[in-house]
């Protein structure tokens, strides 16, 4: 499977159950419109009809879902909208909700695992550019060469900005060739690393702070393109080899077409990594840890960032 773009559609056909009930499943279609929401069509309902009309819950905690692809996917912060189809006799649900979970049913964010996660923010390769790929010309003649440690992705900084919280970044090379074409990638991300079982809301939220770092660092607002959790209990072997599987974390994000449209520029950077590369853990420790009371005037200056309309 390839990686998930925060900024592509996504659509999912399969079964959706709650937890509590996972006899009464009902097909229905899910859809991620990117920078809008998630919403879960179904053609009937977990419950009676008449409960989904006259009840009084207006939403779920969690929906499981099987997909016709085989992947298991949770809907967390799930609000509803039935109505009822007269022609046919039966209920049909709209659920929107904020977070999709592609990989694994979980009971809720906060639930404890050993978990740590890669973050995909395309403008972190422009801010700390470690160019692994050259190209030469001599006489009409391009060499393209590149270097690896023979492993998919290796280190390129590690901050511990507390006791138990890794964050670094890393630097990853692809390459796939064939008898006509070779393709070749470089780019960075960052991991999230904990020494003790956290929650995938946690890893968020070491995530966002992240992101807001490098938005006020590159003077853009920046968001994450991918965000994958590692469960450590889910792998699979192959020849004595640990192959851990991914687990999609999806959220739609809403940037102004403004800001969206806006190239980024070295130029503009308020501060590039080279620039404090010799200061950057202790720069990065104390972004994570400043006090509570900074947050709003923090929140102030990331909005500050986002373009606005002008006539």
């Amino acid at each position: 499977m390839n990686d998930i773009d925060l900024n592509s559609k996504l659509e999912f056909d399969g079964y959706w159950y709650l937890p509590e009930q996972p006899q009464n499943m009902v097909a229905g279609t899910l859809v991620y419109y990117p920078e809008n929401t998630i919403v879960l069509k179904l053609i009937g309902s977990f419950r009676h009809p008449l409960e989904e009309f006259v009840g009084k819950e207006t939403s779920e905690n969690v929906i499981y879902g099987r997909t016709s692809d085989s992947k298991d996917i949770t809907l967390l912060q799930v609000y509803k909208k039935a109505k009822f189809n007269w022609t046919a006799g039966f209920a049909m649900v709209e659920y929107t909700c904020k977070y999709m979970i592609i990989g694994k049913h979980i009971k809720g964010l906060d639930e404890q695992c050993n978990y740590w996660a890669n973050a995909i923010i395309p403008e972190l390769s422009v801010w700390c550019p470690f160019n692994a790929i050259s190209f030469s010309t001599e006489n009409e003649k391009t060499d393209i060469s590149f270097q690896t440690n023979g492993k998919n992705s290796y280190v390129l900084n590690k901050t511990a900005i507390n006791d138990n919280t890794n964050i670094s970044i890393l630097q990853e090379i692809t390459y796939c060739k064939s008898q006509n074409e070779i393709n070749i990638k470089q780019f960075e991300f960052i991991e999230v690393s904990k020494k003790s079982p956290c929650s995938i809301s946690e890893l968020l939220s070491n995530i966002q702070m992240f992101e807001q770092f490098l938005s006020v660092a590159t003077s853009n607002i920046v968001k994450c393109t991918c965000i994958k959790v590692f469960d450590i209990n889910l792998y699979q072997e192959v020849d004595n080899v640990k192959h851990f599987k991914p687990i999609y974390i999806v959220q739609p994000h809403i940037i102004s077409k403004e800001t969206k449209a806006k190239e980024i520029n070295s130029i503009n950077f308020l501060y590039s990594y080279s620039t404090i590369q010799k200061c950057y853990s202790q720069i990065l420790k104390e972004w994570y840890n400043a006090p509570k009371e900074i947050a709003p005037i923090r929140s102030h200056l990331i909005n500050s960032l986002e373009r606005k309309r002008t006539f």
